[in-house]
């Protein structure tokens, strides 16, 4: 059995809501996972509509404390949209919200990054 990294690590424990001594960073993808997870499952309309604002504003937050702003900017914008044009344009948004973040390995591979670069950003694993 192979030892999970770090990264994994930081990942599962903001998949599964977060280290009791949460960090900047840990909160910051913490957040932004949860907008992810929703809106990669079931699409942007359903995303917005389902995640209260306190939860829309952390994943804002989240995107911004790791510098994927095209996420930031697409939030801006979905907050000045009624539900019926989310909808009107759930094929637009899906795609724009795609082409920032097409997968989940993107998301890996810039926590990674900023956790070798910010090491103490993130709560120690166990």
């Amino acid at each position: 059995m192979s030892k999970l990294s770090r990264a994994d690590l930081v990942w599962n424990r903001a998949f599964e809501g977060g280290s009791d001594n949460p960090r900047g960073g840990d909160e910051a993808f913490a957040a932004l996972l949860i907008f992810h997870a929703v809106t990669f499952e079931y699409g942007v309309p359903y995303a917005v509509g389902y995640l209260d604002i306190d939860d829309r504003n952390r994943a804002k937050l989240g995107y911004n404390y790791f510098r994927i702003r095209p996420a930031v900017k697409l939030l801006i914008q979905l907050e000045k949209m009624t539900q019926d044009e989310l909808i009107l344009n759930e094929v637009l948004l899906n795609t724009q919200y795609e082409q920032i973040i097409p997968d989940y390995a993107y998301l890996e591979n810039i926590l990674k990054s900023y956790l070798s670069a910010n090491p103490f950003e993130f709560a120690p694993c166990k």
